[in-house]
């Protein structure tokens, strides 16, 4: 949820002139721009997460058990950073942003029983690795798998397209009946 909440704190504007830095020095490796966030978020926010976690845990459980859940937490963290940053295009922080286009009141809902329904499944793998490590091999396997997977689809798509710099609103106005 963290991380979900860090991909909607990018989308808001801090500065939205500063982007003609990367307007004039933007180049046709569009993913370079975009790995550099990845990379920071996970550095600067998930390993050290993580490594608390390992600390506090090794002090509560032993230490093998206790690096068996911070390796699992932080490669699950990694694959959902990579995903809710899939064909990710503006400039973090110095983009505009149209308010609405979430459209929440749609979309709170069957996220939230998106998200406890992923939470409830990546609990039960887990215990499943805790029980036997060899499962977590298998786990590590499917997770480098999906994460090449979400990399080489990106390459090509940053291939493709190029950064967002300004967002832009709905083509369709929805129109209030009466008169005003």
């Amino acid at each position: 949820t963290i991380i979900a909440g860090i991909r909607v704190l990018v989308d808001q504007p801090v500065a939205s002139e500063a982007n003609w830095v990367f307007r004039v020095t933007e180049t046709g490796a569009t993913r370079r721009y975009l790995d550099g966030l990845k990379k920071a978020v996970f550095i600067k926010l998930v390993l050290p997460l993580f490594l608390a976690v390992f600390a506090l845990h090794a002090f509560l459980w032993d230490p093998g058990r206790a690096f068996v859940h911070a390796a699992y937490g932080t490669v699950v963290s990694g694959l959902a950073l990579a995903a809710v940053f899939y064909h990710y295009r503006t400039v973090p922080f110095a983009c505009t942003y149209v308010p609405g286009k979430i459209k929440l009141h749609c979309t709170a809902i069957p996220f939230l029983v998106g998200l406890l329904l992923t939470m409830m499944a990546l609990t039960a793998v887990e215990k499943a690795v805790l029980r036997d490590v060899r499962d977590g091999a298998v786990v590590l396997a499917l997770a480098a798998a999906a994460g090449l997977a979400l990399r080489l689809s990106n390459r090509r798509f940053y291939r493709l397209n190029g950064l967002v710099y300004e967002d832009a609103p709905e083509a369709a106005m929805i129109e209030l009946p009466g008169e005003f």
